[in-house]
This record gives C-alpha cells, structure tokens and sequence, in this order.
C-alpha cells in the first residue's frame, strides 16, 4: 500500500512563505502581508485619535513595519512572528509620529498639565484646603473643560524605565508616547509566564508587598523576590 503524502502544517508553509517572501518572491511577500493584516491594523487602530485625517497614513507606515519584519524574520529562533513584528510596526508609527510632528501638538496638554499642578499647588498652600475644580480653573488661567481635558489625557500609566528595575508613573508625557508605552508593556506582559504575570500584576497593579505575594501564592518571600527580578528583565528584553 502506498504511504499518504505528508501533509505540511501552517507552521511549514508559512516558514516556506518566508523563505521564498526573503529570496524576493513578490507573490509570497503578498501573502505575508495579506496574512498579518489584522496586526498592523490592531496596532494602527490605537493611534486614530490622535492622527485624525492622517490616520490612513499611520497605516501605511505599519506596513513599512511588517515589510521590515518579513526581511529580517529568522523561524530558527524559535520566536513567534507576532512577537518580532510588534516593535518593528510600533518603531516605524513611532518614527512616523514623531517627524510628522503629530506628537509635537500634544505638548501643549502636557503644558497646560503642569500649569494646572502649579494652580493647584499654589491654591492648596493658601487656602490650607484641596481646592476646587473651578477655583484652580481660574488660578490657571482656563476654563473647567480645559482643565478636565487636559487632567484626562495626562492620566498616569505604568511603565517600564530605561534600566528595567522599577515600574514608573509617567504623569506628564506626551500623551501619543503614552499611549505608545502602554501599548508595549501590554504586549511584553503577554509574553511573560503566567506566573510572572500575576506576580507583576500583584506587585506593581494591586501594589503589594512582597510578603502579601509571597503569603498568596504560597511561596517565599525571597522567591517573589527573585522572581520579580526576574520577570523585570523579561520585561524589558520583551520591551
């Protein structure tokens, strides 16, 4: 009886895709792109607000992102294909936003947030009380819903800081590069083990102490040391 061909799984093919896309294949290239459609969309998707009628144009730089990601995509690495073309769509949005000076408008929100901290500030010392939504309107020089819309867009997120040791509140930013960190720490925590996840989540979400882990997940308190350690690394190769 003859043996039944081998039937190639997705996994084959798509590395079979990329073999040929990276050799100059024009048709495998469009398949490729065709196929991860819905990740450059999903991540160009979170910038429509702020591009407005450039938004299209955000698009198109993901594309760029994902081109860039299926030129240097390496399968013997054993990473997943999302995982690698994340930062690469994200870095040419980055770029994109930046040169175009989409980000550069935002800096008057994160002015306006620090002359509202002031107005507060200045109103707490001298009337030994948290003020008023309108009173530090009026110190401030703005009207309510200014003060509102910029206090909104200049929400604290958690972040990664440079060194990798330490989740930060990034108060004053801009809010495009805000919303550009939150988008990959969430995908970093996505690649965490589950574990790891929720000792971050519990550490830094929740702010627990060590111990409070530790009495949770039933384990040490020097374990939920060294796994924090541990998972902050992570985090920042994944970031």
């Amino acid at each position: 009886m003859d043996a039944k061909p081998a039937v190639k799984s997705s996994n084959d093919e798509f590395h079979s895709l990329i073999d040929l896309a990276r050799k100059g294949d024009p048709a495998a290239r469009d398949m490729l792109v065709r196929a991860n459609k819905g990740l450059v969309i999903s991540i160009s998707g979170r910038f429509r607000r702020i591009a407005g009628g450039e938004y299209e144009d955000i698009v198109q730089v993901g594309y760029v992102g994902l081109l860039k990601a299926i030129d240097g995509f390496d399968p013997g690495r054993g990473t997943k294909f999302s995982t690698y073309a994340f930062p690469l769509i994200m870095g040419e949005i980055r770029r994109y936003l930046r040169d175009s000076g989409l980000l550069h408008v935002d800096r008057t929100i994160r002015e306006s947030s620090r002359r509202i901290a002031r107005a507060r500030e200045a109103l707490v010392s001298r009337l030994g009380r948290e003020a008023t939504l309108k009173e530090v309107a009026s110190e401030a020089g703005m009207e309510v819903d200014e003060v509102v819309s910029s206090m909104e867009a200049s929400a604290p997120l958690c972040y990664l800081d440079e060194s990798g040791s330490d989740l930060l509140q990034a108060g004053a930013d801009d809010p495009g590069e805000r919303m550009i960190e939150e988008l990959a720490l969430a995908h970093a925590m996505n690649g965490l083990e589950p574990r790891e996840r929720t000792l971050i989540s519990l550490r830094y979400g929740l702010g627990l102490t060590q111990a409070a882990i530790a009495s949770r997940l039933g384990i040490s308190q020097a374990q939920v040391s060294r796994q924090e350690k541990s998972a902050l690394e992570r985090l920042k190769r994944l970031m």
